[in-house]
């Protein structure tokens, strides 16, 4: 049985429970004390205990959350979903056993003859793709050039920053995504501040320009994936849905 962690954030409550579900709720250190503590008495989980980056909450967004599982969670089977999105539970009945090289993430949008790093710069400036590529340069990361520029051809993405496996791959893959976000965050403190306080304050996504820009960052994993998580590991991708 998969136990899914369902991120949410400001109290709210997820649209839809699958499988072994708990709620997560994400950028806790935020919250209230009294949010805090009704979010408790509901059984929720917050994620400025033990293990945590919630305090990073407003630059990585349900990142928070996927590291609090990642850190302090035990469970074999395990991965996350959002309160407003979910993976399709007839989909999910048809899994009797994870496999134990697999990645099981969301199903791909399509953006026709848009790339990836197209479609990112419309909607969030190239700031993070320049933030990338520095980092690439530096010899600061784990992903190549080449890796990189895959993103300029590519058309379609797993978003959502949701995915599950078995606890050794969920965990690899945490391991590689989570050492990429950290660097980035360490090289690009005045650049995020700056366009969390200062010329994209009109545009709230930007606020938290590292957890879409880690969208892009699985994706690059998931292309490359016997590179980062050994070889035999296979993407099969589950229906997404949102209700």
């Amino acid at each position: 049985m998969i136990n899914f962690y369902c991120n949410t954030h400001g109290g709210i409550e997820p649209l839809h429970i699958q499988g072994i579900q708990k709620t997560l709720m994400c950028g806790s250190a935020f919250l209230p004390p009294n949010l805090q503590a009704e979010c408790t008495k509901r059984g929720h989980i917050l994620d400025n205990t033990f293990d945590n980056i919630s305090h990073l909450n407003h630059l990585l967004g349900d990142l928070t959350g996927l590291y609090w599982v990642w850190k302090n969670s035990v469970d074999q089977c395990v991965g996350v979903n959002q309160y407003c999105r979910f993976y399709d539970d007839q989909e999910l009945e048809k899994l009797d056993k994870l496999d134990q090289n697999t990645i099981y993430i969301s199903n791909f949008v399509e953006f026709g003859q848009t790339s990836i790093w197209q479609q990112f710069q419309y909607w969030h400036t190239d700031i993070g793709i320049r933030l990338l590529y520095s980092a690439i340069d530096g010899g600061k990361i784990s992903i190549s050039k080449t890796m990189a520029d895959q993103m300029k051809s590519i058309s379609k993405l797993s978003t959502c920053n949701s995915f599950f496996a078995h606890r050794t791959i969920f965990n690899r893959l945490c391991s590689v995504l989570f050492n990429i976000i950290f660097e980035l965050l360490e090289g690009s403190k005045y650049v995020i501040e700056h366009i969390q306080y200062g010329m994209h304050k009109k545009n709230v996504n930007d606020r938290r320009l590292l957890a879409f820009l880690s969208e892009r960052i699985l994706n690059i994993i998931y292309n490359n994936v016997e590179h980062f998580l050994g070889r035999g590991t296979i993407i099969v991708p589950i229906t997404f849905t949102q209700r």
